[in-house]
């Protein structure tokens, strides 16, 4: 699933987005804010994620 890097983009920007958006929602800070710091993370960490292509013969190629 990983090995496709539109994929892969997709899910590190889900995951980088939803943290600091869910902190906001559990701390009780302010939601605005979080979902501006969650946009900048995701973009930022769907970015990097391109760097990082599995290798041959990793547990992402395997399944």
């Amino acid at each position: 699933m990983l090995e496709n890097k539109f994929v892969r983009a997709g899910v590190f920007f889900v995951v980088a987005f939803g943290v600091p958006v869910l902190l906001a929602l559990f701390t009780g800070g302010n939601f605005d804010r979080g979902i501006e710091i969650g946009v900048v993370m995701g973009i930022i960490f769907a970015v990097m994620s391109q760097f990082f292509e599995p290798k041959d013969g990793s547990i992402i190629d395997e399944q």
